[in-house]
C-alpha cells in the first residue's frame, strides 16, 4: 500500500493523533459510568454504622471497578500493573480507608463523612487506572509521582461532585 499509495499512508499517520485521542476519550467515556457506579456503592457501604466492617467489602469493589476497566481499555490487570498501583496510591489510600472507617465511633457525622472519602477515593482509583491506560497507549510508562498527582486531583475532583450532588438533593427536599 505504501508504494502504490504513499499519500494514503501519509494522511493515515497525520491523523493518528488525532484518532488516538478519540480512542482513548471513547474508553474513558466508557469507563466512567462504571467509576461512578462503584463509588456510589462504595460510599453506601462505608456510610454504614459499623468501623472496619466495610473495609472488605469496599476494597473488593474498588478491585472490581479496576477489573472492569482493565476489560474495557482491553488490558489485562496484571499482578505489574496492580502492583505499580498500589504502591503509588494503594498504601496511602489503606491507611486511610483504616481512618475514614474509624470515624465511624463518632454517631452520624462520622458515617457520612467515612460514605463520602470512601465514595471519592473509589472515583479517584478508578480515573487514576484510566489516566495509566491512556499513558500506556501514548507508547510511555506514567511515574509514580504523575499517577499520585493524577489521582489526588480526581480525589478532589470527586469530594467536590459529591459535596454539589448533597447541595442539589438538599434543595430539593
Amino acid at each position: 500500500v505504501a508504494k502504490v499509495h504513499p499519500h494514503v499512508v501519509y494522511s493515515m499517520l497525520r491523523h493518528l493523533p488525532d484518532l488516538t485521542h478519540e480512542l482513548k476519550a471513547l474508553h474513558f467515556r466508557q469507563a466512567q459510568p462504571h467509576i461512578l457506579a462503584y463509588a456510589v456503592a462504595a460510599g453506601a457501604v462505608a456510610a454504614a454504622p459499623l468501623p472496619l466492617a466495610d473495609l472488605p467489602v469496599v476494597s473488593a469493589l474498588q478491585l472490581k471497578m479496576l477489573h472492569t476497566i482493565a476489560a474495557l481499555y482491553r488490558q489485562p490487570l496484571n499482578v505489574k500493573t496492580f502492583l505499580e498501583l498500589l504502591t503509588t496510591v494503594g498504601v496511602g489510600l489503606l491507611l486511610r480507608q483504616g481512618a475514614r472507617s474509624l470515624l465511624k465511633v463518632i454517631p452520624g457525622f462520622g458515617s457520612a463523612v467515612a460514605g463520602a472519602y470512601a465514595g471519592a477515593a473509589t472515583y479517584a482509583l478508578g480515573c487514576a487506572l484510566c489516566f495509566y491506560y491512556q499513558v500506556v497507549f501514548d507508547g510511555h510508562m506514567p511515574t509514580a509521582e504523575r499517577i499520585k498527582a493524577f489521582y489526588e486531583e480526581k480525589m478532589a475532583e470527586g469530594m467536590s461532585l459529591l459535596k454539589k450532588s448533597e447541595a442539589g438533593s438538599q434543595k430539593s427536599e
